[in-house]
This record gives C-alpha cells, sequence and structure tokens, in this order.
C-alpha cells in the first residue's frame, strides 16, 4: 500500500535536518478512475504477506517484507515492515470505507514515532484522478518512553490516474507529495506508488528532497490467502544465504 512506501523515504531523513519545500505538481483532470471498494482496489487481511526488492543508487538491492495485521479497533491494522530479516517499522491504518488513512508511523532504526492527529488519507474510493488535498498537526516522540520531541504540520496532495498494464488490465498511478514542518526546517517526500487491484502496491519509487531515489517492486505475496509468485521460495532461498548453505 501507499503508505508503506512514504514510510521509506521519511525514515531517510526525518532526523538529519530538512530542506526547502518542492513545488506541487499540477493538478490533473476530475475522473472517476475506479468505483469499486476499497478491497477490490489494494486489498488489506489479516495475514497478508507481501515481499518487495528495494533498490537505490549505491547501495546494494534489499528484500523488503510487510506483514499485515488487523487490530481490535474496528477498521483498523498495522503493517508491520523489516528489510533484509532486521525489523524496520510499524504503521498504523484505518479503512472508513471510503479511505484508507495513516494515523501513525513508528520508525524503530530512529526510534521515533510521527503520530498524525487528523489521519492522513492515502487512497480513496471511487478512486478520481482530480487533485485531492489534506493537512495535519503532527507530532514526534520517542517510541521507548513516549517523551515528546517536537509539534509539525503536514501538507499532503495527492494525484491518480490509470495506465495500461502489460497484461492489458488496468492499473493505477498514485502520486504524493508531502511536505512536513518541523522545528529544523521543511521535508518534503515525493512518491509513486502503481496499485493493480486485487493485489495492491506492485512497484513504487520516491525520494525525500529530491535525494536518491529508491525503487522497489513486488516479488511475492499472500492476499486475502491467495497467493501471488512464490513467497515461499523466496523467503526459503533467503533464509538458506543466510545460513551459509547456499548462496
Amino acid at each position: 500500500m501507499i503508505r508503506r512506501a512514504l514510510y521509506v523515504v521519511a525514515a531517510c531523513a526525518l532526523l538529519a535536518g530538512c530542506a526547502p519545500r518542492q513545488p506541487a505538481a499540477p493538478a490533473a483532470p476530475d475522473v472517476v478512475l475506479f468505483s469499486g471498494t476499497l478491497q477490490e482496489l489494494a486489498p488489506h487481511h489479516d495475514g497478508d504477506h507481501f515481499v518487495y526488492r528495494t533498490t537505490s543508487t549505491g547501495q546494494p538491492d534489499r528484500l523488503s517484507v510487510e506483514h499485515l495485521t488487523v487490530l481490535d479497533q474496528p477498521g483498523e491494522f498495522a503493517v508491520n515492515m523489516t528489510e533484509d530479516g532486521v525489523a524496520l517499522g510499524k504503521i498504523h491504518l484505518r479503512d472508513d470505507g471510503s479511505s484508507v488513512t495513516l494515523i501513525s508511523e513508528g520508525m524503530l532504526r530512529e526510534g521515533v514515532m510521527m503520530l498524525y492527529e487528523v489521519p492522513l488519507p492515502s487512497l480513496s474510493v471511487p478512486l478520481h484522478s482530480g487533485e485531492s488535498k489534506a493537512t495535519s498537526p503532527v507530532t514526534l516522540s520517542h517510541l521507548s518512553d513516549g517523551k515528546l520531541l517536537a509539534y509539525g504540520q503536514a501538507e499532503q496532495t495527492v494525484t491518480a490516474r490509470r495506465v495500461t498494464a502489460s497484461a492489458g488490465g488496468d492499473e493505477f498511478e498514485i502520486h504524493i507529495e508531502r511536505t512536513i514542518e518541523l522545528p529544523k526546517g521543511s521535508m518534503h517526500l515525493s512518491v509513486t506508488t502503481w496499485i493493480t487491484p486485487g493485489v495492491g502496491e506492485t512497484r513504487s519509487q520516491g525520494n525525500v528532497d529530491g535525494g536518491v531515489t529508491f525503487r522497489r517492486e513486488l516479488i511475492c505475496a499472500t492476499v486475502g490467502g491467495k497467493r501471488v509468485g512464490d513467497c515461499a521460495g523466496i523467503m526459503q532461498k533467503g533464509q538458506k544465504g543466510q545460513d551459509g548453505t547456499e548462496q
């Protein structure tokens, strides 16, 4: 899902200082692209599992794994993320029937939690090609003890368009521009995600403040109990490589 891609770039620059805001992308014509449900567009069930290969300039490829868990609160769920077997973070989201919204991002490597007091929408139905804007106060705190680090403000713009997938079916491109104002300055995130109905995010790319671009592509997944690709084989091969029995 889109929030996962945004987390990857946010974690890279959150505590390293910020850069000037970049101009927002121009608005697209307002056309209904998809009129189905959120589950049909980007499925999210308890136990869903996604494996991505992530690449960026000057760094080795990484294997990113995301596991979804449904929470006790109605419509809320969490996405737990690892990279090459190391816990990376946890995202808290809500499906209210019309939008998937971001509530918080726990960034384990940085030891911080970013809470959006007004949850930010990342995907809505009906899906429109027109520009959608949202703002929210932000609090930044320590994960260990909840101690407040900073207050801030998030401004976000989401645009969407339909593209034709190679197999001839529909694919949707979702582009998010987000600026987070913190006491140190502003941080600008830019992420484009491609969504295939029935699967969700199949590939994405993004950057922070116009820096190094990351790209990632879905290798395999388990979505609503249905397998996409060969996750068991991929994970088994990765484990053998770590044990030194197979490279």
